[in-house]
């Protein structure tokens, strides 16, 4: 099982959505199921980049859409490897959305969208990186 690869707090896998407004989304959800927000990071244009808010037991990842398609169904999936998981998704018949890459936030990431629409971003936590220096490092980008 992958679950050493995740983040605390954080399932192997964790629903992902790329939406507009976000901020706004989150008021919903706070209004609405009683979700707790976690860290926020904006670039530097204001939009929200990554945050993620907790309902009960469970998280949700969002982030705008920001150039890609808004999309209420996708998933984020905590991995051992992500350069295998990915090159084994595009066997199965996956388009690739992004090649495995470093990422500032410490995770290797990669995007695909499965043949029915779903996009999965697949991760593996390669070091822990402190929110403070996240949100400096993407409020330059």
């Amino acid at each position: 099982m992958d679950t050493r690869s995740a983040p605390d707090g954080f399932h192997t896998m964790t629903p992902y959505m790329t939406i507009r407004d976000v901020p706004q989304y989150v008021d919903f959800l706070e209004r609405a199921f009683g979700a707790m927000e976690g860290d926020r990071i904006l670039n530097a244009q204001g939009q929200v980049m990554y945050t993620h808010v907790t309902i009960g037991d469970s998280k949700l990842m969002l982030c705008e859409a920001m150039g890609r398609p808004a999309s209420s169904s996708a998933f984020h999936l905590y991995v051992g490897d992500t350069d295998a998981r990915y090159q084994q998704a595009l066997e199965a018949g996956a388009d690739s959305l992004t090649a495995p890459s470093d990422q500032f936030y410490g995770d290797r990431t990669a995007g695909v969208r499965d043949p029915w629409g779903t996009i999965w971003w697949i991760a593996t936590r390669m070091r822990e990186v402190p929110v403070k220096e996240a949100a400096r490092i993407a409020a330059q980008r």
